[in-house]
């Protein structure tokens, strides 16, 4: 009779203790947990851990994204229930866990997935086990990176998903749990490089931002710091600079993804200060007060040096060219422009409309005009147009004293020279000359016929007198006379008494 009562009581408990669900676990996405004795959390998972520390940004050419760490909790419900050998059995655990983290767009769409398997630890969540009910567990997943690198990221804000059994290899009482979406979004976007002022592109080589802009309503923005650093490549090579510390506009960029940088109302110029560099012509200039703003670039003054064989003088008597010019010339030609351009060579000229003499060395000649033109994209160099030529001591030779036989006065012989067929100052052939890396250059230099300015042209070794009765040119290369013959007709040689 007690044999069957216990039978009995077995029976009864199997039925009342182990009435299984349809499968006896359940794998799910969990929050973190509230373990026995923990205060109360409601902190949802998956979560990106470093969203604190995460750089929201990166330059598409020379940086790339980095990685998210996520993590979540999981968790397990599995039933208990009364055995013969056993008063209170659980299902067992498993032992590992496959997740599957996603990074998503606001729409949903999965923009990159990285799946593991994790060895779990479970721990008990249910504080009080009683025979037939359900035993919660949890398990942490460890932070797992999640790699941005290489994603065209467009600029929008992104969240993370996970996602336990994704295969659905586990048998579970419930697959519709298993997954969940985090609560952390953190915006992120891919600057291009490039970094414009007005019309002028520049490009960023590295970007440091810093705080929050004002908000403006459709208008995308970027703070960044004077850390920040950009070059500027133009015809005299690449200036690299500092930006000013302000809030830039982003707007989109060509590729569809990425977004240019933009100097804004109110951001503070770039001082670039001077930029040197060498003309197609050979000639070196320095630009200065140059600086970048919103508008462009703009400058302040220029300077072309000219070659070192070359000097500019200023005249005696700007009135009165033959009077001739100071000896002591200058190496340089400044323009104040007070201009805005985008292009170097677009730059307008370097004009001076005054009097100047130009002197090669080797000459004998000079060259003087009252319009000199620097363009700083021409070939040519610096033009003197219009200019006339006259032999350096022409004005010497007109200042002798009336009473002097040399003198225009008296015997009009003038002073015994080798370069005696390029004396005088021809006022009325006006030519072009050009001025470039080695020094003047002019195609055709007219000259007058003797009597234009002496009656005895002498030379100076041999002692001879020469003549040429007309008119004539030569071609100067360099500070060089090209060789010609020159149309003297008489020459006499002056021998010393025997």
């Amino acid at each position: 009779m007690r044999k069957v009562r216990l039978t009995f009581f077995f029976a009864s408990c199997l039925l009342l203790c182990s009435l299984p669900r349809a499968e006896a676990l359940d794998l799910f996405v969990s929050n973190v947990p509230d373990f026995p004795n923990d205060t109360f959390t409601t902190t949802v998972t998956p979560q990106i851990d470093n969203l604190g520390s995460l750089k929201r940004y990166h330059l598409r050419d020379s940086e790339t994204a980095e990685a998210l760490m996520v993590s979540c909790w999981v968790g397990v419900e599995v039933d208990s229930f009364f055995t013969p050998l056993d008063p209170c059995m659980e299902e067992p655990l498993p032992a590992t866990a496959e997740v599957t983290f996603c990074v998503r767009d606001m729409t949903g769409t999965i923009i990159t997935s990285v799946t593991r398997t994790y060895a779990v630890t479970w721990q008990r969540v249910t504080g009080i086990v009683l025979c037939g009910s359900v035993i919660t567990y949890a398990a942490q997943i460890p932070s797992t990176p999640l790699p941005l690198a290489g994603l065209d990221l467009e600029f929008q804000d992104y969240f993370v998903s996970a996602e336990v059994d994704p295969t659905d290899s586990v048998l579970e009482d419930d697959e519709g749990n298993n997954f969940s979406t985090s609560d952390d979004n953190t915006i992120y976007f891919i600057l291009s490089g490039l970094l414009n002022y007005g019309p002028v592109e520049t490009e960023l080589t590295t970007a440091i931002g810093f705080g929050a802009c004002i908000f403006i309503p459709g208008v995308a923005q970027f703070p960044m710091t004077n850390t920040s650093m950009a070059e500027w490549t133009h015809e005299f090579g690449t200036t690299a600079f500092n930006l000013t510390t302000d809030c830039y506009f982003l707007t989109d960029n060509t590729d569809g993804f990425s977004l240019d940088a933009n100097a804004s109302s109110g951001v503070p110029p770039v001082i670039i200060g001077t930029i040197s560099g060498t003309t197609p012509s050979g000639l070196e200039v320095d630009i200065n007060g140059v600086f970048l703003d919103e508008f462009g670039a703009h400058m302040g003054s220029a300077k072309v040096h000219l070659p070192d064989s070359v000097s500019v003088h200023l005249p005696r008597d700007v009135s009165n060219p033959p009077k001739g010019y100071h000896p002591c010339g200058d190496g340089e030609l400044i323009g104040f422009l007070n201009a805005d351009f985008v292009n170097i060579y677009d730059l307008p000229p370097i004009q001076v409309n005054d009097l100047r003499f130009y002197h090669g060395h080797g000459l004998p000649f000079v060259h003087h005009t009252d319009t000199t033109k620097f363009e700083f994209g021409d070939t040519e160099g610096i033009r003197l147009e219009n200019a006339l030529s006259m032999h350096c001591h022409y004005p010497t030779y007109l200042d002798l004293h009336d009473d002097d036989p040399r003198s225009s006065m008296q015997q009009r012989k003038g002073f015994p020279t080798n370069d005696v067929v390029f004396m005088g100052y021809n006022d009325f052939d006006p030519h072009l000359v050009t001025i470039e890396a080695l020094g003047i250059n002019a195609a055709e230099v007219p000259f007058l016929e003797s009597i234009a300015t002496l009656d005895r042209a002498r030379t100076s070794f041999p002692q001879t007198q020469l003549e040429w009765n007309k008119s004539f040119t030569v071609a100067v290369k360099d500070n060089v006379i090209s060789e010609q013959e020159l149309p003297v007709n008489r020459v006499r040689i002056d021998l010393p008494p025997s």
